[in-house]
């Protein structure tokens, strides 16, 4: 039994270092983020500066369009001319003015009617620019965010200074029989105190150390402005006795009822369950309980229930296989 403990808190050990260098191993990932928008940025530029030209070429058109309307005053003079010759006789009509107003006519109509063809293209290109304006906005303001983010081990480290006294209560409260009388950073390194001596985390038991984690992970949830409003918990019980599992699930039933958090808790140990449903079923029917059984066939069959606190009686709410 001793052997299998030590073999699992090595475990747990390797886990933490595995996570840790996880950690360091997502700078790298960050800073290519950080190039990688960089770079869009810099399509995005050029893609801009594209705009702008076409803009400038809409620009030159719209000022064509305006001599256009000149035109347009001398057709309306043309016809009025036109209109004045037909009134006279055919021998008084110079021909040859007509038909250099014919021409002029001609080649402003011309121009008009190109104008009108390149209209929708010219809108499209209006709401392109504004598109790519906004994207170059969001773009910049993401490389703006990731230049201000930390590095995880870092970030980490500045958090449990910050919050050590946090997390020392949390830990009290999961932690029965109180032996350590705190927690403190020792060295940069989370330590329990016990009197005046200092025990550092690996030489604590295996239920000590699943404390500890549970302690930061459950501090960082509440101090996180930006956590989610609900908490994943997968058999946080496993390595922890009856009177911590008891401890666990009062510290989670306060945060239920005090903050407002939603608990996602699996276990599969009959008698966690049981006790959970008792300490959360004054929930009612917001309290669901998802049974996954696997059948003789390699399937899983899933029962989902709720319970009625008052007279402590569970209701099947559906059941199927997949």
């Amino acid at each position: 039994m001793g052997m299998a403990l030590d073999e699992r808190i090595s475990g747990l050990l390797e886990n933490i270092q595995a996570k840790q260098d996880d950690w360091n191993r997502r700078g790298p990932l960050v800073e290519n983020q950080i190039r990688n928008l960089k770079a869009l940025l810099q399509t995005a530029d050029e893609q801009l500066r594209n705009l702008q030209e076409q803009e400038q070429d809409i620009r030159t058109k719209i000022s064509t369009q305006t001599e256009n309307e000149h035109e347009h005053e001398k057709i309306d003079k043309f016809f009025n001319s036109v209109s004045i010759l037909l009134n006279e006789d055919v021998e008084e009509i110079d021909a040859r003015a007509l038909s250099g107003q014919c021409s002029s006519l001609v080649l402003s109509i011309n121009a008009f009617l190109q104008q009108q063809e390149n209209a929708p293209r010219i809108e499209r290109l209006r709401v392109e620019q504004e598109k790519l304006v906004q994207k170059i906005v969001r773009t910049q303001n993401a490389i703006n965010q990731l230049d201000k983010l930390t590095e995880s081990h870092e970030f980490a480290q500045n958090f449990i200074e910050h919050h050590i006294n946090r997390i020392s209560e949390v830990f009290g409260a999961l932690h029965m029989p109180k032996e350590f009388d705190r927690l403190v950073l020792h060295e940069k390194q989370l330590t329990g105190v016990r009197g005046s001596a200092l025990v550092p985390i690996k030489h604590m038991s295996t239920g000590q150390k699943t404390a500890v984690a549970l302690s930061v992970f459950l501090t960082l949830n509440s101090a996180m402005k930006t956590a989610p409003h609900f908490i994943l918990i997968d058999e946080p019980v496993s390595n922890i006795d009856d009177l911590n599992i008891l401890s666990l699930l009062d510290f989670l039933r306060e945060m239920v009822i005090e903050h407002g958090k939603q608990i996602f808790f699996t276990t599969a140990n009959y008698n966690v369950r049981k006790l959970f449903r008792r300490k959360f079923s004054f929930l009612e029917h917001e309290m669901i309980e998802y049974c996954f059984e696997r059948t003789t066939n390699l399937k899983t069959s899933v029962t989902v229930k709720q319970y009625d606190q008052r007279e402590l009686t569970e209701k099947k709410v559906i059941s199927f296989t997949s």
